[in-house]
């Protein structure tokens, strides 16, 4: 029980769990806002509705830091929580505390002889004192905290962390899957692949290094990274028709050029710190459904045509599967839970595909 004190104490000091209750209610309020926004723009393109969950997710991780500049709520959901063990002062009360019929039991303090004795071990002075002490005990009371109040928010403060802990594990798993499939993949720096990558790159805008790799099996192709990314195909890519590789390459890049390896990342910590909270998660998969449909919008709008994008997601997703865990720190082309959904927008004219203006952009992030 003393460890468990302890771990409360160093977990909930200086306020701490009223800091995460605080930010988990704006936490909240915000992710809610971003839905009720997403659902006034339903009409827009799918890149600005991804826009707005991912900046809710920013400022949803970012809480901790901006809480103290923020106005604070004052909501009486846990109870105050006193020192684990009670101090010197607090574990004897003053005698002017105490009813009138205490106070007149309190002891007169040793005078300056009767310390000595006491210090010298003088059994007379020990016999007084020991009176004295008797007198003192009588005259007092002691402060014991409240065990019932203590678990509590021990528990809490525990059971916060584990969730979190075993969410973080599960990316960390995932890159650690990642990355050991990338070790065992071939780069292609030269040939049709490596080719048609450094050229479509090109046809996008796109300035950074994108590193080719090949797989051996039948995996799903995706992407990772920021400042170097990665594209990830199976080995059959290389016969793979023109129409075929064009289009899983755009939109390959397309995560590449809106950095949305980057808002995932931070989309799945922010689930991390709040997996207590369904909206995020709901909000989470509500950002994955918007990145892949920006994406195929970007696939349209570079000339492919709705009917064959629709038969190669499709084939992607009907045939390749992603690694175990590769997909908490990836982003893979296609999923079959989302495959319904996606076909239906592919294939819907009415659909606004626009990109995201810089302007837009830049008014959605101030605002």
């Amino acid at each position: 029980m003393v460890e468990l004190n302890e771990l409360a104490r160093g977990l909930m000091g200086e306020g701490a769990l009223g800091l995460l209750i605080d930010a988990a209610l704006k936490g909240t309020v915000l992710l809610a806002l971003a839905a009720a926004l997403n659902l006034m723009l339903r009409r827009a393109c799918a890149s600005l509705r991804h826009l707005v969950w991912s900046l809710a997710f920013g400022t949803v991780l970012l809480l901790p830091v901006l809480t103290p500049l923020l106005p604070h709520w004052s909501v009486p959901l846990v109870p105050r929580i006193e020192s684990s063990l009670p101090t010197a002062e607090a574990a004897v009360a003053p005698a002017e505390d105490l009813p009138s019929i205490e106070r007149s039991a309190a002891p007169a303090p040793l005078s300056v002889v009767q310390a000595e004795s006491v210090a010298s071990g003088h059994p007379a002075a020990a016999t007084a004192n020991d009176g004295a002490v008797e007198q003192l005990t009588r005259g007092t009371v002691l402060s014991v905290p409240s065990r019932s109040d203590f678990s509590l928010a021990a528990w809490v403060a525990l059971g916060w962390l584990s969730g979190a802990l075993i969410v973080l594990a599960g990316i960390a798993a995932g890159v650690a899957r990642t990355w050991y499939l990338a070790g065992r993949s071939r780069p292609l720096t030269s040939g049709r692949l490596a080719e048609a990558v450094a050229r479509l790159s090109a046809e996008l805008g796109i300035e950074r290094r994108v590193a080719v790799l090949s797989c051996e099996s039948r995996c799903m192709p995706m992407t990772w990274g920021t400042s170097w990314p990665f594209i990830l195909l199976p080995a059959e890519a290389e016969r793979w028709s023109d129409g075929l590789l064009r289009a899983v390459l755009l939109h390959e890049l397309a995560h590449v050029k809106r950095l949305d390896y980057l808002t995932q990342l931070i989309a799945r910590v922010a689930c991390a710190l709040h997996w207590f909270n369904p909206l995020a998660w709901m909000a989470a998969r509500r950002l994955r459904v918007e990145r892949e449909l920006a994406c195929d919008d970007l696939v349209l709008r570079s000339g492919s045509r709705a009917t064959d994008y629709a038969s190669h997601l499709l084939d992607i997703a009907l045939t390749l599967r992603p690694r175990p865990f590769t997909v908490l720190a990836t982003v893979p082309m296609a999923r079959r839970s989302q495959l319904s959904g996606r076909v239906r927008a592919v294939l819907d004219s009415r659909r606004r595909r626009g990109g995201l203006t810089a302007r837009a952009a830049s008014l959605m992030s101030v605002s």
